[in-house]
C-alpha cells in the first residue's frame, strides 16, 4: 500500500481539526520524517483513526499519572529508535492502571 505521506503542517492541521485532544497531548515534538505517527495520520481514513484514538487514551493515562515526567517522556516519541518502545510502555501503563494496579513512577532510565 503506497501512499504519499502528508507534510508536517498537514499533520498538525489534521490533528488540530480532527483530534484536538491528541494534538494537545502530543504537541508537535513527536515530528520526524519517518515517524510512524505520520503514517498513521496519513492513513487515518484507511483504518488508523482507531489506533490514534487508542494512543490518545493511553497518553492521557500516562499524563495523568506522571505529569512531571510526561513532557520528557512524550518527547521520546520523536526518536525513531524509541517510538515503539514508548508506545508499548504507554499501553502497559494504561492496562495496569485500568486493572487497578497502582503505578508510582517510571524507571528513571526510561526517561532518557
Amino acid at each position: 500500500m503506497s501512499t504519499t505521506l502528508i507534510t508536517q503542517s498537514e499533520c498538525e492541521h489534521w490533528l488540530r481539526s480532527e483530534m484536538a485532544d491528541l494534538y494537545l497531548l502530543l504537541g508537535m515534538s513527536w515530528w520526524h520524517e519517518q515517524s510512524p505517527l505520520r503514517v498513521w495520520i496519513t492513513r487515518a481514513d484507511m483504518g488508523y483513526r482507531l489506533a490514534l484514538r487508542v494512543l490518545e487514551t493511553q497518553l492521557r493515562v500516562v499524563q495523568g499519572l506522571f505529569p512531571a515526567e510526561y513532557h520528557r517522556w512524550r518527547g521520546l516519541l520523536a526518536k525513531p529508535d524509541k517510538f515503539y518502545g514508548k508506545l508499548f510502555e504507554a499501553r502497559c501503563v494504561a492496562m495496569l492502571h485500568h486493572a487497578g494496579i497502582h503505578i508510582t513512577q517510571f524507571e528513571p532510565q526510561y526517561l532518557k
